[in-house]
């Protein structure tokens, strides 16, 4: 099916929702419509944690990255990063990114293999997927994680609401296993609109559970995975 027939519906915070967005459409074409429903709210904690000058900063998201960088002395300052929208992130704000280019387990084979000195403090969100502090201890190396922001529930727009009762299929991009659980609760009963989820890894798979229907998986954790995985779930759509 041509996604000009369809919904683009997006849970991700705004601004990751609107770049991402554009990259879809970039590659594959405009859709009928894309809703941008963010099911999370990335809010700052206060006050920010003290960050030893000499340690090892570990990021897995670009939230942290953003919350973090106005705090972090010495611009210039080597960080090690999950993936390329993260270590992006971490350029934009005047840091200098090792880039793992896949998940936690990325990182911590990077980090693992690069053997930083000092203390590895890996600055997340209260609610975190993947331990990255546990894997990198079986590596025999020192770390602890520091939560810098909670990513506080919301209910899905009016316009979300509607688009799941509405009759144009939609694709849903899932990044996040806790956006994924809070997605599959918030959706009362069975959609009437025919529903594509995209997951970006099988912890999202799983936490979507055993609500219908099954999705399709990227088969890996990048944008470029996931927009080929979009794609693919765009062709379950029959045309009829």
């Amino acid at each position: 099916m041509n996604p000009s027939k369809l919904t683009l519906l997006l849970t991700r915070p705004a601004p990751a929702s609107a770049r991402f967005a554009a990259e879809v459409e970039g590659q594959l074409g405009a859709f009928a419509e894309v809703i941008a429903s963010p099911i999370l709210e990335i809010v700052p904690l206060v006050p920010f944690p003290g960050v030893p000058d000499g340690a090892t900063l570990a990021f897995t998201s670009e939230n942290a990255v953003r919350v973090a960088a106005p705090f972090l002395s010495a611009p210039g300052r080597v960080v090690w990063c999950v993936g390329p929208r993260t270590a992006e992130a971490a350029r934009e704000a005047g840091l200098v990114p090792k880039d793992a280019k896949g998940d936690a387990a990325d990182l911590a084979a990077l980090l693992a293999t690069d053997a930083p000195r000092g203390d590895i403090v890996h600055l997340s969100g209260l609610h975190q997927a993947g331990d990255l502090v546990a894997r990198l201890r079986r590596a025999g190396l020192a770390a602890r994680r520091v939560a810098i922001y909670d990513q506080i529930a919301r209910p899905l727009s009016e316009a979300a609401l509607a688009a799941f009762d509405g009759a144009r299929p939609i694709i849903l991009p899932l990044f996040s296993p806790r956006s994924a659980r809070l997605l599959a609760g918030a959706l009362p009963g069975r959609p009437r609109a025919p529903v594509a989820p995209v997951f970006f890894s099988q912890a999202v798979a799983a936490a979507w559970g055993p609500k219908p229907p099954p999705g399709v998986t990227a088969e890996d954790p990048n944008a470029d995975a996931m927009i080929t995985a979009i794609a693919h779930a765009i062709d379950t759509f029959s045309d009829a």
